[in-house]
């Protein structure tokens, strides 16, 4: 998979979808990399929670 720059820097993606009628399915798969190395990581933990959110709009009229 190649990778992709965002858009800007509050602007991930944009996308048109031609043809797509109300009442239609699509299917988005979002994959979130996370690294680093934190010394004060505990294994204490292990098991804790990340909190996402993400906004999908539809733009009539592009």
């Amino acid at each position: 998979m190649d990778t992709v720059e965002f858009l800007t820097e509050s602007i991930v993606a944009r996308n048109r979808r031609a043809y797509f009628l109300p009442g239609d399915i699509t299917r988005f798969t979002v994959v979130i990399w996370i690294e680093g190395d934190d010394p004060e990581c505990l294994d204490d933990i292990i098991g804790g929670k990340f909190k996402v959110t993400m906004d999908i709009a539809i733009v009539e009229g592009l």
